[in-house]
């Protein structure tokens, strides 16, 4: 049996033993705790802690992608351009079967860019305009426009009213000629009727003084009758012929105008239905033929064969604006859209490009536009590396690439993030 005094002996030396701090704990323990705190006070001012705001974007080109949609519903019938080729403006992709023949429209278009108007009238090839054209919508206006070249054709050089007018000119001058000549006429008439009225004068007193017979004063007075009928005569020719040379030159007048007022009347409606038939042109090329509107690289927006139907509306092509700025377009929330500002940090994680395996996209805010609405901002990305990602990748560019981003708003230490709660919290408590 134990002892009560060995007991508090032993005691007393455990706790002299356990009360007994090594010299080595000491000094090292307060400098490892000292190197502890120095170390977590570095690291909070040197590691960042990012505010962020994030949001979906879509990749697009500064000069946007042209989407080409369908006009029509009906069956491709060729496709001329293949997927991912260059495309200039203008260039024919493909071309959808239309009730006219395309060759007809092209010779079509050719022959009325041949319809001219100079001064002498509108200058045609109408060996130009076949009656075999397949046109479909619009065969009947170039029917009646074919009727209308030929009218004119044959007004123009069947020189009829040409040659009528001519005769005219000709009878004309054979009136005033006849004029002329009657008027010459009758002065000599006129000097003969004055002969005669002085000679009957003198046979008159003769007679009155019964120095000739009766029977030879009667035949002075029926000659000078005959001078007197022959004058009036001449005067009434005269008076014919002016009636004559004025209804001459009335036909002349009315050939003339009529002329003038058809080939008048043809030209404007040959113009009126080239007109037309170009707007009608025009439209058809909308509608039936896929033509690139700008210059770029054309993408197909589906697989594609020719004699597949498309309906109206239906997107098929995309052209890419070659040597294009990249920028991405995406919507924030209007929480915290304040903190937005321009030439923040961007990081941009594409769905179809994984950011473990080719890295994130890093841009700047470019440009932050009005709110569309009260709950989010849209904000423009500039992208001044193209699409080089972190890893140092080129991410080829697709229409339409969306993925995820990151907009930093402030990016601050960990230690200025609990300067700035302290000095908030100290102004709330100064406020209260």
């Amino acid at each position: 049996m134990i002892k009560e005094n060995d007991i508090e002996i032993r005691s007393e030396e455990i706790i002299d033993f356990m009360s007994y701090t090594p010299t080595w704990l000491i000094k090292w323990g307060i400098t490892v705790i000292f190197l502890i705190i120095a170390i977590i006070l570095l690291l909070s001012t040197v590691i960042r802690y990012p505010e962020t705001l994030s949001g979906q974007i879509t990749i697009t080109t500064l000069n946007p992608t042209v989407t080409i949609i369908n006009k029509i519903s009906g069956r491709l019938e060729k496709i001329l351009v293949k997927d991912d080729s260059t495309v200039r403006v203008g260039d024919v992709i493909a071309a959808v079967e239309s009730p006219a023949n395309g060759a007809d429209v092209v010779a079509l278009k050719k022959a009325l860019n041949s319809i001219e108007l100079n001064p002498n009238g509108i200058q045609i090839g109408l060996s130009r305009f076949q009656d075999s054209l397949n046109l479909g919508d619009f065969q009947g206006e170039y029917s009646q426009l074919i009727g209308d070249l030929k009218q004119y054709q044959e007004l123009t050089q069947n020189r009829f009213f040409t040659e009528k007018i001519r005769s005219i000119e000709n009878q004309l001058k054979n009136q005033a000629d006849l004029s002329s000549i009657n008027y010459e006429v009758l002065k000599m008439s006129e000097k003969d009727l004055e002969n005669a009225v002085r000679k009957n004068n003198i046979f008159k007193k003769l007679f009155e003084e019964k120095v000739i017979p009766p029977l030879e004063f009667q035949e002075k007075q029926d000659e000078l009758s005959r001078k007197q009928q022959e004058f009036v005569t001449l005067k009434r020719n005269i008076v014919q012929t002016n009636i004559t040379i004025t209804d001459l030159k009335r036909q002349k007048l009315e050939l003339s105008n009529e002329y003038r007022t058809r080939k008048l009347a043809l030209e404007q409606s040959v113009f009126q239905k080239k007109i037309n038939l170009s707007n009608a042109i025009v439209n058809w090329q909308k509608n039936y033929i896929v033509k690139a509107y700008i210059d770029g690289r054309l993408k197909y927006v589906q697989n594609l064969t020719e004699n597949q139907f498309v309906k109206q509306g239906e997107p098929l092509f995309l052209v890419v604006p070659q040597q294009s700025t990249y920028i991405g377009l995406t919507t924030v929330p209007s929480l915290n859209a304040g903190k937005l500002k321009i030439g923040q940090k961007v990081l941009v994680s594409l769905d179809s490009y994984s950011a473990n395996d080719f890295g994130k996209i890093t841009g700047v805010v470019s440009k932050i536009f009005s709110a569309t609405n009260q709950n989010t901002y849209t904000v423009q990305i500039a992208f001044k590396n193209g699409l080089v990602s972190s890893l140092k990748k080129q991410i080829p560019f697709k229409p339409q690439m969306t993925g995820t981003v990151n907009i930093i708003t402030d990016n601050t230490s960990l230690t200025e993030r609990l300067l700035k709660k302290l000095n908030l919290l100290y102004n709330d408590t100064l406020e209260n």
